[in-house]
């Protein structure tokens, strides 16, 4: 998948904090854990969100559901300690986020999402019938 041109929304109050892109639910990895913004009033609570955190712990990929500072995601995007970075929703599934631009300089993140590919695969495949559906979430309609 090609990455896509977007506005990562942040805070309305201090502008510190990631809480969305677009119209989708955000995640990272950093050292090897995904990161995702917790649900709130201001962040989407989303259901292709809440069910790729279900397969990362089915596959037993660490998670942490906080806040993420827009310093973080640049320092993380420099130091190499951030190596994804995806949108996640209900049509795209996910989407890699490949170059961020905050206050005029573009971050540029590896072609590389394993995570997100993986992640992205296991959910589609549920969606498709092609992989088991462990937690209920398909309904046969006849």
């Amino acid at each position: 998948k090609e990455g896509f041109d977007q506005v990562i929304w942040t805070d309305a109050q201090t502008h510190r904090f990631i809480e969305e892109s677009g119209t989708m639910n955000i995640m990272m990895v950093k050292n090897g854990e995904l990161i995702t913004p917790p649900a709130s009033g201001t962040i989407l609570e989303g259901i292709t969100r809440d069910s790729l955190l279900k397969l990362a712990t089915d596959l037993g990929i660490s998670i942490k559901q906080r806040k993420i500072e827009v310093e973080e995601l640049k320092d993380g995007i420099l130091n190499g300690s951030i190596t994804e970075l995806f949108g996640t929703g209900t049509a795209a599934v996910v989407i890699p986020i490949t170059e961020v631009g905050i206050d005029g300089t573009i971050f540029s993140l590896t072609a590389n999402f394993p995570t997100m590919d993986l992640l992205g695969e296991k959910l589609s495949g549920i969606r498709d019938g092609s992989q088991p559906d462990t937690h209920g979430w398909n309904v046969h309609v006849d």
